[in-house]
């Protein structure tokens, strides 16, 4: 059964209905089982109608929740719908709730509507109000609503550090978003700059990537966010709003992974180099022994953030716990040249000169 159920995620994810409906004709159980979230989930973030209307023709369970093990914090929290909001059109979406998708989702805070808010979705946060969906207090964090954050803090201060399912609190929410007056306004209600998420993401981290980014780098381009346009200065100026609070530069969350490991993979190069200017330990190893430059000289795109990284001191002789080196990573003729370049002018005594074939064997020690 778990081979067809793999094959049926597959189906999905390639929009093939013709395979799907075969697979399902041979086993119809395949979508009552705790994983037939996956196989909905995937048609639903390949973004293929016909695909999620003929599994839900099928008896997937609208509302199905993963199980992803006893301890994961993601078991029973997430359905279809939650993924919808940030990344589908609203066709899926319309289907899914006239389907019977809970417009909640089924949890208190962690809903839907927070999501398409974070995701920045005006026309998805529209239609699930009109839907019945409540506008509860992290939601109008999302919105930017000042006036209705305001007046429920001074009614009730305890909402400063009301945490959703997944442990996100408000300010991480504003920070992530770059609201700044949000910031402002929960800092000044005794937000807890301290606080961390269920992964131990801290406020710092949060500034560094948005919701969803990297799980959605593979599905193709995301839809626009309409609400909270990126801007660097707003990141740095936030940044520098949380270091005045007590915000840990150098924080880790369950994997490790410290705020500049995060701002190197979202390659902000402003945050990197306000981060670095800030204390932010530049070698830093996470669970696997990655380091922010190991992250960074995977992609091209980060030649610039790689270049910064170096020059400010990064150890470019440094191996994963796997013992791969940082050039063994690199997948681009430009990427490699900056290490073997700066493999050339390490350390080097004045008068000795470097081969190309020599600056390899040496960053590669």
């Amino acid at each position: 059964m778990l081979h067809q159920l793999r094959s049926l995620i597959t189906a999905a994810r390639l929009g093939d209905t013709r395979a799907a409906a075969q697979l399902l004709a041979k086993d119809p159980q395949l979508l009552h089982s705790r994983q037939a979230f996956h196989v909905l989930t995937t048609a639903v973030m390949a973004r293929h109608l016909p695909m999620v209307q003929l599994l839900l023709d099928h008896g997937a369970d609208v509302n199905a929740s993963p199980f992803y093990g006893p301890k994961s914090a993601h078991t029973d929290l997430e359905r279809p719908l939650h993924w919808a909001v940030a990344v589908a059109p609203l066709e899926i979406i319309h289907l899914l709730l006239d389907r019977g998708a809970d417009v909640e989702g089924c949890v208190t805070w962690y809903t839907p509507l927070l999501l398409a808010a974070r995701a920045g979705r005006p026309d998805v946060v529209q239609l699930l109000r009109a839907r019945g969906a409540r506008e509860h207090f992290l939601v109008q964090v999302a919105l930017g609503q000042l006036k209705p954050v305001k007046k429920a803090l001074v009614d009730n201060p305890a909402l400063a550090n009301q945490q959703d399912e997944y442990g996100t609190p408000p300010l991480h929410i504003a920070a992530e978003l770059q609201i700044t007056p949000m910031v402002k306004l929960l800092l000044s209600h005794h937000a807890d700059i301290a606080l961390s998420d269920k992964h131990k993401e801290t406020v710092l981290h949060k500034l560094a990537i948005r919701l969803f980014d990297e799980t959605l780098d593979h599905w193709g381009p995301r839809p626009p966010d309409e609400l909270h346009k990126f801007s660097e200065s707003s990141q740095l100026t936030v940044a520098k709003l949380l270091l005045q609070a007590g915000a840990d530069v150098n924080a880790r969350n369950w994997r490790g992974l410290t705020p500049l490991h995060r701002a190197v993979r979202a390659n902000r190069i402003g945050y990197v180099r306000f981060l670095i200017e800030h204390g932010a330990d530049i070698n830093a190893a996470d669970v696997a022994g990655d380091t922010p430059l190991r992250r960074a000289v995977t992609d091209v795109h980060r030649l610039e953030v790689a270049q910064l990284l170096i020059n400010a001191g990064a150890n470019i002789h440094a191996r994963t716990k796997k013992s791969r080196s940082v050039l063994s990573l690199a997948r681009n003729p430009k990427m490699k040249s900056l290490l073997l370049t700066a493999a050339a002018t390490a350390d080097r005594p004045k008068k000795q000169k470097r081969t190309p074939l020599r600056n390899r064997q040496r960053i590669e020690l």
